[in-house]
């Protein structure tokens, strides 16, 4: 009986093997940003932070997602700046495809994660579509509604508010890896 209970620990106790001093930090939620305790993970002292990114989504201390949303505003602006230094062609439908192929989904990536709740947020993000399709030609004219209906093209976050009902609707019919009564229950 001893045997199978060491092999569980040692099974248990694997991936802490492949821990490596600095690999993780220390974040606590709430008004107390800050601690006098120690915290330790393989008898290595964890640093806090007041700000973390895990999976290329940035948090911070408050539960806030500005940061990342500032984080890909910008990069996303860098890259539309881009296309239309790069791209020789001036053709809409390629400049709208380049669009959507490199700069939307940096804008979408994890959206219904942190998807923002403050209206300056997502007029920020919806800003980059707003200007990459105001430099289109003939475009600049247009105001930004009937710039994406000649477009065919969503605003972003009518997009994200489908991507959080086709995760809602996965988590309803239980098509993801989790069990859905660990975090609520139906009456």
């Amino acid at each position: 009986m001893l045997a199978p209970l060491g092999s569980r620990a040692r099974a248990r106790s694997a991936p802490l093997a492949q821990y490596q001093d600095g690999d993780s930090k220390l974040i606590i939620y709430g008004n107390r940003a800050t601690t006098a305790i120690p915290y330790y993970l393989c008898g290595s002292r964890l640093t806090s932070t007041d700000v973390v990114k895990d999976l290329g989504v940035t948090i911070n201390c408050h539960l806030q997602f500005s940061g990342h949303v500032n984080s890909i505003v910008g990069k996303a602006h860098s890259r539309a700046y881009l296309i239309r230094k790069c791209f020789v062609s001036r053709n809409p439908p390629l400049l709208k495809r380049a669009f959507n192929t490199y700069i939307r989904p940096l804008l979408e990536y994890a959206s219904p994660v942190w998807s923002p709740q403050y209206n300056y947020l997502v007029d920020k993000v919806e800003s980059v579509q707003r200007r990459f399709t105001k430099r289109l030609p003939g475009y600049s004219t247009l105001d930004y509604p009937t710039r994406l209906i000649s477009l065919e093209q969503c605003n972003l976050e009518k997009r994200r508010i489908v991507h959080d009902l086709v995760l809602a609707y996965k988590i309803v019919l239980d098509l993801l890896m989790f069990r859905r009564q660990s975090f609520y229950t139906t009456k």
